[in-house]
């Protein structure tokens, strides 16, 4: 029982961080068009709009995912203190 929890919560743990590591590059690379573009950030209000609510929806995002990869970590090491290896 404790191997199949472990591994679950070890499956979640890794597709979890696998998401983040995406989200986290696609700020970077957002981030990085932006600071090219910002000459002409007057010339086009709308996309230049339309980046920055890209970059905040993915800031939000790996926020939530941070979050959410500690309360999996912390459910692992409790599966662990519950379920010691013999």
């Amino acid at each position: 029982m404790k191997n199949q929890e472990y591994s679950l919560l070890y499956q979640e743990y890794r597709s979890q961080v696998v998401e983040y590591k995406a989200h986290n590059e696609r700020i970077i690379k957002t981030k990085f068009e932006m600071a090219r573009l910002w000459k002409y950030k007057n010339e086009y209000p709308e996309s230049w709009k339309e980046w920055a609510e890209k970059l905040t929806a993915d800031r939000k995002k790996v926020a939530n995912l941070k979050m959410l990869i500690r309360a999996t970590k912390s459910k692992m090491k409790k599966s662990n203190v519950e379920h010691p290896q013999n």
